[in-house]
């Protein structure tokens, strides 16, 4: 969807897009941007992989502003000179998720996030800091660091739901709604039901079928994400500044979260 929005206000400004994934391998990635630097692009946007970790091409970025080369960053701001960014404010979504679950009477908390991935690391540490101020009773923090989709994050909805029942965390904030469907599917073979046994908050309101009707989860505004990212890439193309811009997520109140059962 990010592409969707980019590539429409490319095509409407008379400029082609060249679209690749890096898989989220940073070798493949610097592969994919060195070869386009050499065919000669006006610009790239970037939503870089492993960008929490020493891993990331953050030096590759580095090297192409101080030559020149025109770089707007998506989902991650490195605050590089001379670089743009596009970024959703992932530190109000982490506090606004621990402060829901608190509302609702939820003390017995977890957080499931990927550690290589620098907007679900915001996310995590902000619901983390904020529990700790509200003063959760226990709070587990469960994270990984591949892949969403490589089979991990079952494994981990089932070692926090096959927890004894006295200690199993009553609400759960997944950093994506991917993570959430995957604790969902979890949940539902343990014979558990979302919100009755335990609360889901996920994030980026994604397409992912029936469980998006019920989940409670934050907007993101992706087609708006590739749009602004190409409207400061094209600003930078014709000599101006580059701006950094902060969407700020939507909360959008679902049915996944309720009070703990007594």
């Amino acid at each position: 969807y990010i592409a969707l929005g980019a590539e429409e206000v490319l095509f409407a400004n008379g400029y082609k897009m060249l679209l690749g994934n890096a898989s989220e391998d940073p070798h493949k990635e610097r592969q994919i941007i060195n070869e386009w630097l050499e065919v000669g692009v006006d610009g790239l946007i970037i939503d870089p992989v492993y960008s929490a970790t020493k891993r990331s091409n953050r030096d590759l970025i580095e090297d192409m502003a101080k030559k020149g080369t025109k770089v707007v960053l998506v989902h991650t701001n490195w605050d590089i000179e001379g670089v743009g960014s596009v970024v959703l404010d992932d530190w109000y979504g982490g506090e606004k998720a621990a402060e829901i679950f608190y509302q609702y009477g939820h003390r017995n908390v977890a957080v499931l996030y990927k550690t290589i991935h620098l907007p679900s690391v915001v996310r995590a540490q902000a619901f983390l800091k904020r529990g700790r101020e509200l003063g959760f009773e226990k709070v587990h923090e469960k994270s990984f660091h591949v892949s969403e989709f490589t089979g991990i994050v079952m494994q981990s909805a089932f070692e926090l739901l096959s927890l004894p029942k006295d200690q199993r965390p009553t609400a759960v904030f997944c950093y994506n709604d991917a993570t959430a469907l995957q604790f969902f599917l979890a949940a539902k073979r343990m014979g558990l039901s979302i919100p009755e046994d335990v609360s889901v908050i996920g994030f980026d309101d994604a397409p992912i079928g029936d469980f998006r009707e019920i989940l409670t989860t934050f907007e993101h505004p992706k087609e708006e994400v590739g749009k602004k990212a190409v409207e400061i890439l094209l600003k930078m193309i014709d000599g101006e500044k580059p701006e950094k811009y902060v969407f700020k997520p939507k909360l959008i109140m679902r049915e996944s979260v309720t009070y703990p059962k007594k």
